[in-house]
């Protein structure tokens, strides 16, 4: 008797579960994060970079789309005596895609030293797509008040922001924090055919796009090294010929 009662109870807890009466959750597995991708592709772009420097660089028709927004980035912050001597260089420069790809290339060898056993791990991601946009209406409240916003300009700008949204908009800028300098590295990695490539890196992001401006000494280092420093006019621009805060920088650089 006693048997058969612990039967019949299994077998009434058995129909209130088959009922529903009683419901399991089972412990599902989070999605995969949308710019999962793109942070592994940035990751083994800088591992890559580390032993291959400028041979990591990937040829992807996307690298002018990307040239085309750090030439916004460049309008937007850098020296007004540069850009006045080097837009109509740079413009010429951005026409021509194997010019565009060189950039790149003598970039990721530029940071190969740098980048060796800094330890850098990926943060974050954001969509490009959010940040054309912010660039776009920096760089032309940055050229109305030196005067510079015109028809011409006007005309330029569009066509960047045209170029970068259509290249970009499913892009991502990957943040990576370095344990020695450069500290922090920008990636852009976006989609070519079923997976993602890198197509440009910065060293430094403006801080109306959420980045942090390096200190004075942190300036003063990168200009000064032969891996990280560069300019984009003739040669650096001297202390005192433009207000110091103007940081002579490559245009994938801002």
């Amino acid at each position: 008797m006693q048997q058969f009662s612990h039967l019949s109870f299994a077998a009434a807890l058995m129909g209130l579960v088959s009922a529903g009466g009683c419901h399991v959750e089972e412990a599902g597995v989070s999605p995969a994060r949308p710019s999962m991708p793109a942070r592994r592709a940035a990751m083994s772009f800088v591992h890559c970079v580390e032993t291959g420097g400028g041979g990591c660089v990937r040829n992807s028709d996307k690298q002018r789309a990307w040239d085309a927004f750090a030439f916004l980035g460049w309008l937007a912050n850098g020296s007004p005596t540069s850009i006045l001597q080097a837009l109509p260089r740079e413009l010429a420069h951005h026409r021509d895609p194997r010019l565009v790809a060189k950039r790149f290339v003598e970039q990721a060898r530029r940071l190969r030293e740098p980048v060796r056993g800094s330890e850098c791990s990926d943060q974050d991601a954001r969509p490009v797509s959010e940040l054309i946009p912010k660039v776009r209406v920096h760089v032309e409240q940055r050229m109305t008040g030196f005067g510079l916003w015109g028809a011409q300009m006007l005309s330029i700008v569009d066509r960047l922001e045209a170029t970068a949204s259509a290249g970009l908009g499913d892009a991502y800028l990957v943040h990576m924090h370095c344990q020695a300098d450069p500290h922090d590295l920008w990636v852009a990695a976006t989609t070519e055919g079923d997976r993602y490539t890198v197509v440009g890196v910065m060293t430094g992001l403006p801080d109306y796009l959420g980045g942090d401006a390096p200190g004075r000494e942190a300036v003063e280092t990168r200009i000064q090294s032969t891996s990280l420093g560069s300019v984009v006019g003739e040669g650096p621009v001297r202390e005192g010929r433009v207000d110091s805060r103007w940081i002579p920088v490559p245009v994938e650089e801002f």
